[in-house]
C-alpha cells in the first residue's frame, strides 16, 4: 500500500479522535478491533488486512487529536482493511475500539465524531437501505458522508466505530456499488 493511501486511510479515522479531557488514556472497553470478524468479500471485493496502515493508526491514535489542554482520545485501537478488485483499491474499511470515555449511544457524541469525517450535515439513516429513522432496534444508524471522489459510511455498534470509505472515481473502471458493500459490512460486523 502506498504511503499516500496509508495517510488517506488513517486521516478519516484519525480526524475522528476528538478527545475528552485529561492526558491519560481512558480504558478500552469491548474486544480489540483486530478481534472483530471481517468477511473475505464485501460487495464482491476482496477484503485484506492492511498491517502497515493498522500499525500507523495505532501509533497515532494515542498521540494525536485532542481538545485544547487534553489529549485523551475516544479511540483505543483500530484496524484497516483494503477492499480490492484484483489489485485495484476500491474501498477501505476501518474498525476502531472505543475507550470508556466514548458514549456511542449518545446522539451528540456520534455527531461530534461523524462531523469530522467527510462533508455535509450528518443525517443518520437506517442500515444498508439508508431509510429515514426511526430504525428497528436491530438496525444500526448509518451516517452517509461525502468526500472528494469518495463516499463514507460511519456507524457505531457496541464499543466499536466502523468507517467504510468507497472510491467514486472511474479512472480504474466503474466504481463499486456502495450499497452492496455497505450491506455486506453491516451484515457481517453489525
Amino acid at each position: 500500500m502506498s504511503s499516500r493511501l496509508s495517510r488517506a486511510m488513517g486521516a478519516a479515522l484519525l480526524a475522528a479522535l476528538a478527545a475528552c479531557g485529561g492526558t491519560d488514556l481512558a480504558a478500552p472497553t469491548g474486544v480489540p478491533a483486530s478481534d472483530v470478524a471481517v468477511p473475505p468479500l464485501m460487495g464482491g471485493l476482496k477484503v485484506g488486512y492492511e498491517k502497515k496502515a493498522s500499525k500507523e493508526f495505532n501509533k497515532h491514535v494515542k498521540t494525536l487529536f485532542g481538545k485544547e489542554g487534553g489529549a485523551r482520545p475516544y479511540i483505543a485501537d483500530g484496524v484497516a482493511y483494503s477492499l480490492r478488485e484484483g489489485k485495484e483499491l476500491k474501498a477501505v474499511f476501518e474498525i476502531a475500539r472505543l475507550t470508556s470515555d466514548a458514549d456511542p449511544t449518545d446522539t451528540e457524541f456520534r455527531r461530534k465524531i461523524v462531523d469530522q469525517i467527510g462533508s455535509g450535515t450528518p443525517s443518520p439513516r437506517c442500515g444498508a437501505a439508508l431509510t429515514d429513522p426511526p430504525c428497528d432496534v436491530a438496525v444500526p444508524l448509518v451516517y452517509p458522508r461525502e468526500g472528494t471522489q469518495q463516499v463514507f459510511y460511519v456507524w457505531f455498534r457496541d464499543r466499536h466505530m466502523y468507517v467504510l470509505m468507497i472510491r467514486q472515481d472511474d479512472r480504474s473502471g466503474p466504481p463499486p456499488d456502495p450499497l452492496a458493500i455497505l450491506s455486506d459490512a453491516l451484515e457481517s460486523v453489525g
